[in-house]
């Protein structure tokens, strides 16, 4: 397990979790704000320490493998005491507030020298001057960017109009001033609210497309086998390269037996298949509610195809509740309106109706393909009314 103690939103802590979901590391964040509610016990028992620590209800056991990360090195506040025990007798009895909080001090202090031996950035000797660290890194070949130091006003003007992208930091209050050249800044800047903005969402990108990457492969883990009543991979793969009407007729059989597969294991790849669908649909509208829906403008383009395809494998009745939302994402550009229309289809015809788009083909008496409607005028509007160009090929449902 790895413990991260972090302010809420921090950039790195952010990039380092989307890391650690990546490669599927047990991990747990806690925010500055769930710190009070941070309890701990340290047991000796048989000649053994036990060290647990209690988070939201639930106790963790720091074991040897473990890993504590103190994003910004602060410590959380280990009460004793319930605050509302506090409240009602420190006012009281001062003698008993300022003995209480020199005990929860003194066992703070060897609460933390113990998980010092497996954390980063320890709380207890964390202080550290900015301009040591960057000598540190240069004398570790680390590349630093260009810095400048001083109260000298024309010196640090200088520095300025030389290097025009900027960001600035204080030294404990004073009026010294550090100054980085940051050549991935991308308009002039002058302190930090705006490059923090483009770093969020140059890491909020990174890490929700390495995520949604991994949903994919959880999309599509037994979905083809399944689909194809075949257990080989390595047939499943030579299948998917014939022509989509060879596909489409095995799918056919697939819909009415489990061609190819035994019951036991039918249902079994269906259990896991399931069990991922529920996982990547729940995570897909989070995603969706935090964000708005994820298409290019906020994930890279090699990821894009992911929401997309849960959004085909979501239950009837959420798709139903989307559609009103993703057609309003139309106008923001974040999803494309073929999409949106072939979900709506989709579900359409899971419920034994028409579609209304013209999205998907099916097979006729001639060999080719047609998509189903109803009537084409009220088809090529509500194309038209989702900025789709008019259906020309298609079959009247009779």
């Amino acid at each position: 397990m790895i413990y991260i103690f972090s302010e809420k939103n921090d950039i790195s802590a952010t990039k380092v979790i989307g890391w650690l979901e990546y490669f599927g590391s047990k991990h747990l964040l806690v925010v500055s704000s769930e710190m009070n509610k941070f309890n701990c016990s340290i047991e000796f028992h048989n000649n053994k320490l036990r060290i647990s620590f209690i988070i939201n209800g639930i106790e963790h056991s720091l074991i040897p493998n473990d890993i504590v990360w103190f994003r910004r090195g602060g410590k959380a506040v280990i009460e004793l005491i319930e605050t509302d025990i506090q409240e009602k007798y420190f006012s009281k009895y001062p003698a008993l507030k300022e003995n209480y909080f020199q005990e929860r001090n003194d066992f703070a202090a060897f609460f933390y020298k113990l998980f010092g031996v497996y954390a980063i950035n320890n709380p207890t000797r964390y202080k550290i001057n900015k301009l040591e660290a960057l000598y540190a890194a240069t004398k570790v070949g680390l590349k630093i960017p260009n810095t400048w130091c001083g109260t000298n006003k024309t010196e640090s003007l200088n520095f300025l109009r030389k290097n025009i992208k900027v960001i600035s930091k204080s030294m404990n209050q004073k009026l010294l001033i550090i100054i980085f050249f940051l050549s991935f800044a991308s308009t002039p800047i002058f302190g930090q609210s705006r490059l923090s903005q483009t770093l969020v969402d140059s890491l909020t990108k990174s890490r929700l497309s390495s995520e949604l990457l991994q949903m994919g492969k959880l999309d599509q883990q037994h979905r083809f086998q399944l689909m194809f009543g075949e257990l080989d991979i390595e047939k499943v793969d030579s299948l998917l390269k014939l022509p989509d009407s060879i596909q489409m007729e095995i799918f056919k059989r697939m819909g009415t037996s489990n061609y190819g597969l035994k019951r036991k294991e039918y249902d079994s790849l269906w259990q896991i298949q399931n069990s991922n669908d529920y996982a990547n649909q729940k995570r897909i509208l989070e995603i969706f509610g935090q964000y708005g829906w994820p298409g290019d403008k906020l994930i890279a383009q090699e990821a894009v195809w992911v929401p997309n395809t849960i959004l085909l494998h979501l239950p009837d009745s959420i798709m139903l509740i989307m559609y009103s939302k993703l057609k309003r994402e139309i106008k923001k550009a974040n999803i494309k309106p073929s999409t949106v229309a072939t979900m709506y289809d989709k579900y359409l015809q899971g419920i034994g109706k028409p579609q209304l788009y013209g999205m998907f083909a099916n097979s006729d008496t001639d060999g080719k393909r047609y998509p189903l409607i109803k009537n084409i005028k009220i088809t090529n509007k509500a194309r038209k009314k989702l900025g789709m160009m008019p259906l020309e090929n298609y079959k009247i449902v009779q």
